[in-house]
């Protein structure tokens, strides 16, 4: 982000709150986005974690296809539910690089 923008708004009299609000969130959105879209994504293949924090009385849906796969023998349920998974995640990625500012995240600026 250029530090001339904020500057230019103290420069014309604006307060950090605007700055902030008006200013600098807007600039910051596309990186936001981006990384809540990282974060939900690599959270739904999470293994061990939840198996740890939950102590098993919660089942995330990466170790319920784990389940199927080792304990049940359902390897029709856990291949479907893997193949769901991984369109589900798939359409998210695909509508999130559809916006512009997200997919502006992603090229390379050279350094000023």
């Amino acid at each position: 982000m250029d530090r001339r923008i904020i500057q230019a708004a103290r420069s014309l009299g604006a307060r950090p709150a605007t700055i902030f609000w008006r200013v600098w969130l807007p600039l910051s959105l596309p990186g936001i986005a981006l990384a809540t879209l990282f974060v939900f994504v690599f959270s739904l293949g999470f293994l061990v974690t939840p198996a740890l924090l939950g102590a098993g009385k919660t089942l995330m849906i990466a170790e319920y296809i784990s389940v199927q796969i080792s304990s049940t023998s359902r390897w029709d349920l856990a291949t479907s539910l893997s193949t769901m998974l991984l369109l589900v995640v798939g359409i998210i990625v695909f509508a999130a690089m559809r916006s512009p500012a997200l997919r502006a995240a992603f090229v390379a600026r050279p350094q000023q």
